[in-house]
């Protein structure tokens, strides 16, 4: 099967996608909100234990305990929260590369439009935090948004994940109905 990609197409792929790279990831506050609930924990486990061996104060004691308990409070909420920062990044950049693709037509579009935006859609389809892996959008919703563009995205997303920078979001043989009819 022949790419769809010429090499100048293939050029503003590479060069999107090192644009792409270049950019700092989203930022990802799991492992500080992790670091703020310990430190709660820790504030909160420790005051019983400075206030035998040190004389605390009533109102010093009070602050403490807010204090512990802020961070514990707070560090929990960030750590499990943390993700949806960076997976709204992905869901951003997705839909915006989608409403591009939506409106882009050979006749009125510059071409290198179309592939930055093929790029951009497929290097943020999966949204990767900690462990957790997600889809920014849906891929048939995406599918039948961008019907008309579909082979161009097919064939950038051939080359991106030949390689290894995009995960195969979109089936690349479609329309290639075979014959179920039996004689």
């Amino acid at each position: 099967m022949q790419s769809l990609l010429s090499a100048d197409d293939l050029g503003i792929v590479h060069e999107t996608l090192q644009e792409i790279r270049d950019m700092p990831p989203p930022r990802d506050n799991h492992a500080g909100g992790c670091m703020m609930a310990l430190a709660g924990l820790a504030v909160l486990l420790g005051l019983p234990a400075l206030g035998r061996v040190v004389a605390i104060g009533q109102g010093l004691g009070t602050a403490g305990l807010l204090i512990g308990g802020g961070l514990l409070v707070l560090g929990i909420i960030l750590w499990q929260t943390a993700g949806g920062f960076v997976r709204g990044q992905y869901v951003a950049a997705g839909e915006a590369a989608l409403r591009e693709l939506e409106v882009w037509s050979p006749e009125d579009g510059d071409r290198e439009v179309a592939l930055r935006a093929a790029t951009l859609l497929l290097t943020h389809a999966v949204a990767t935090y900690g462990a957790t892996s997600m889809s920014s959008f849906d891929p048939a919703d995406a599918e039948m948004r961008i019907a008309s563009m579909m082979p161009l995205v097919r064939a950038v997303q051939e080359v991106l994940v030949e390689e290894e920078a995009a995960y195969p979001i979109f089936e690349t043989n479609k329309g290639d109905d075979s014959d179920d009819s039996h004689s």
